[in-house]
């Protein structure tokens, strides 16, 4: 007699590193405006499922919070281990389950629900054990799953990831009745050496029958790495676009707002930069805050890797001119600026105190400069913003600018401003404490500017022969590099005519700065973009052969990379520059180099709309 299933439990400890810079955990990544685990639920839910049993790693409030209000009787287990991963997670469950129920990973896209599947099959609610598996090979082919199963008869004969013969691959749901959980229990304890499900089945099977579920959806994707993640978005959004064009309203008939009143406003602001090595020493014999916010209080946001050195002295220094100055740090990198250490640092800031004329002082790299301008941009709907970056990157490209903004939590910089800091204060000197990697990896943005705009910043790079970390020769790079900059955005504010040479490199940059799991950093990662956008010139017959070599010898010569790994496909690319802001009609748009210092341009455009198998060959051009 078939017994129906109303229990599930969802797999969620997974972290995902390689998708993501922020730290969030995998199961709560957006694809399509839902969670991974939201998308799972879901599926759950319209099947019929009561109870599900959630297994997170230890500590994850995370989940728990966004969870909280899902309409399903949702109990979370802490996985106390996770070296075996599933295994460990079933072994959590030991006792709460006692009646047959569905485990499934939470990183799926499914075309179809894949619960029925079970149910019309036979194996829901009458089996031992079951597996959901995919015979059709040009599915599996997109999934990027990568265990494979031997199937015959209705039957699994052999899963495993190592498989040399095999017809179809494991997509991560299955069935089990209360005897098959018993069993994988007592197997894991006893047998130490069994580190995985698939292992689990190997054994199980010598004794029982593992019933295949054959999935019969159109599409499904296994969302562990960049590719595949991209690769599900892109299918949901087409998904998405087919159902909104049947309802979409006629809109050609729609009248203008009646204009009563127009109200103008021009707001002209002044940044003042100041580029002087060693300047933070001396930071006390300068007048840093404006003389007129003497009486209020100031708060500096200083990433907590540079606290001790830089952030502490700077605090003292200001502190010793009798100014009220607070001081907060935030993690390194990306996670300085999610949404959710945005609120934090407001409460902690207007709990201290702000007024009109208090000051935010960022100290660090790019991200935490974004977090301090947005928070001067909103408190008080504006306070002033000193900004005194600590990285060749953000010295002389990510601090020179007017954008200020934090991470949503579907990707970068999507909730901003613009907003000009009082003041830039760069001080070369910092940038001895970097690791050579990282000098190397900021002055790709210095770079960058000498083959799209700056011969004359180009030839200094070129000529140049002492060592990478002098002073004397890194103070006049980043001078060039900075005027540069103000040049292009004093003329083009919001960056799409003439200042798009400021993004020179960055279509493909990002791309693959992505795809690598964030193996690159995002200088190299430009570096990459460069050689393959002056491939992609040359294909089109903007530049000759010359400008490609020039790219390559001197991206050399400062230690960066230029050639795209191999492990990334011209598909892969193509489907990630579609998250480009420059991808207009269908066909990604790119900053191109016609020669040396200067990018393409026709009268007022900047950009070059490009066909699909050019971008392959630029990309296959560029793995040599």
């Amino acid at each position: 007699m078939t017994q129906k299933v109303d229990t599930a439990v969802v797999l969620a400890a997974g972290k995902g590193k390689r998708l993501d810079v922020f730290e969030t955990p995998k199961p709560l990544l957006k694809i399509g405006g839902k969670s991974l685990i939201v998308h799972t639920l879901d599926n759950l839910k319209k099947a019929g499922i009561k109870n599900v049993f959630i297994v997170i790693r230890k500590g994850d409030f995370v989940q728990k919070r966004e969870l909280i209000d899902y309409p399903l009787n949702i109990e979370f287990i802490e996985q106390t281990s996770g070296r075996r991963g599933m295994l460990d997670s079933m072994l959590s469950l030991e006792g709460k389950i006692d009646k047959p129920f569905y485990v499934t990973v939470s990183d799926l896209i499914l075309s179809h629900n894949p619960y029925k599947m079970f149910v019309d099959c036979g194996v829901a609610g009458s089996a031992d054990t079951g597996a959901l598996v995919c015979f059709d090979s040009r599915q599996n082919k997109e999934s990027g799953a990568n265990t494979k199963v031997l199937a015959r008869d209705g039957v699994i004969r052999e899963i495993s990831s190592r498989l040399p013969s095999y017809n179809a691959l494991d997509l991560g749901i299955y069935y089990f009745s209360p005897k098959a959980h018993k069993s994988i229990c007592a197997l894991a304890k006893k047998d130490k050496t069994i580190s995985s499900v698939p292992q689990f089945f190997v054994v199980y099977s010598q004794k029982e029958k593992i019933r295949s579920v054959e999935y019969s959806g159109d599409a499904w994707f296994d969302v562990n790495i960049p590719k595949t993640f991209i690769r599900a978005e892109l299918y949901l959004g087409e998904e998405n676009s087919a159902e909104s064009g049947e309802s979409k309203k006629e809109r050609t008939s729609l009248k203008n707002l009646p204009k009563t009143v127009l109200l103008h406003n021009k707001k002209e602001t002044v940044t003042d930069i100041t580029v002087k090595r060693n300047i933070l020493e001396r930071l006390d014999e300068y007048e840093v805050i404006p003389s007129e916010s003497y009486n209020s209080p100031h708060h500096i946001i200083v990433d907590e890797s540079i606290d001790s050195f830089l952030g502490k002295p700077i605090l003292d220094k200001l502190l010793s001119l009798g100014y009220k100055v607070y001081k907060h740090t935030v993690k390194a990198g990306e996670n300085a600026k999610s949404i959710n250490s945005y609120v934090k640092l407001s409460e902690e800031i207007l709990n201290k105190g702000i007024d009109k004329k208090s000051t935010i002082i960022s100290i660090g790299g790019g991200s935490v400069k974004d977090m301090g301008g947005f928070l001067a941009s909103t408190l008080y709907r504006g306070i002033g913003f000193i900004s005194i970056p600590t990285t060749i990157l953000s010295q002389a490209d990510a601090a020179i600018a007017l954008k200020q903004g934090v991470n949503g939590g579907d990707g970068k910089n999507l909730i901003g401003s613009w907003y000009a800091p009082l003041k830039i204060i760069v001080d070369p000197a910092t940038i001895l404490k970097l690791d050579e990697r990282w000098v190397s990896d900021g002055l790709a943005e210095c770079i960058k500017q000498g083959f799209a705009y700056d011969k004359k910043l180009y030839n200094l790079l070129k000529g140049y022969k002492g060592d990478m970390k002098d002073l004397d020769f890194l103070e006049s790079v980043l001078k060039l590099a900075i005027e540069d900059k103000v040049r292009t955005i004093e003329e083009d504010l919001h960056e799409d005519k003439i200042a798009l040479v400021n993004q020179y490199g960055h279509e493909f940059g990002h791309a693959v700065e992505h795809l690598s799991g964030y193996a690159y950093g995002h200088g190299e990662s430009v570096a990459i973009g460069m050689r393959v956008s002056a491939e992609l010139s040359y294909i089109l017959g903007i530049c000759d052969r010359g400008v490609v070599d020039a790219h390559i010898e001197l991206l050399e010569k400062y230690n960066l990379p230029h050639q795209v790994p191999k492990v990334i496909s011209p598909e892969d690319i193509l489907n990630s520059l579609k998250y480009n802001k420059k991808y207009y009609s269908g066909e990604p748009r790119f900053v191109l180099v016609d020669k040396i210092g200067s990018v393409w341009r026709d009268k007022t455009y900047y950009t070059v709309n490009c066909r699909d198998e050019f971008i392959k060959q630029a990309v296959e051009a560029s793995y040599n």
